[in-house]
């Protein structure tokens, strides 16, 4: 098992996707056992280094942002933690973590293959363009809108609500600092 601030995983068991180019994602619990997924980038911060505040801070930005942005068909993002580690060169790095609502049934592609007849489709699609009016209401372009990007969750009566997610808190960031 692993951790990093109250939250747990298990990174043999918990990994729910490795497909993006830039940050692995797991399926964690915190002591309430209540589930979140930690997005956690490749890319490192090197400790000492002489941008090393710079990209903190810039991550931070587009945290604080994200943090803002509540809204039903938006993945709700919780916090922005580092995980300290040592690279393959021997450098103590963090490697930032973002912590999220998770999202019990995947990607819209997972949850599609999983129910291809669902009656939802409708519904769903409808949440997508509520998500993004609210977004596009804000002053904010997704830029990379993609069936991967957006993930499902049940609501109360346990209906499949769409949320959108994945908003660039990139190695784009932590590399140019």
């Amino acid at each position: 098992m692993m951790k990093i601030g109250e939250y747990e995983w298990d990174p043999n068991k918990d990994l729910l996707s490795a497909n993006g180019a830039s940050a692995l994602v797991y399926r964690a619990r915190n002591e309430d056992a209540k589930h979140v997924a930690l997005k956690i980038f490749k890319d490192s911060i090197v400790k000492g280094d002489a941008k090393a505040n710079s990209k903190r801070k810039k991550l931070e930005e587009q945290f604080e942002m994200l943090e803002k942005l509540s809204h039903n068909n938006i993945v709700r993002h919780e916090s922005l933690l580092y995980l300290e580690t040592t690279n393959q060169f021997n450098q103590e790095v963090e490697c930032p973590v973002l912590v999220m609502e998770f999202a019990s049934e995947g990607s819209l592609v997972d949850y599609l293959q999983k129910n291809p007849t669902t009656p939802h489709r409708e519904k769903l699609i409808w949440d997508i363009m509520e998500g993004l009016k609210f977004l596009h209401k804000k002053g904010i372009i997704h830029r990379d809108l993609k069936p991967e990007n957006i993930l499902i969750m049940k609501d109360a009566e346990g209906l499949p609500v769409g949320k959108i997610s994945d908003f660039g808190i990139s190695k784009d960031t932590i590399n140019t600092g």
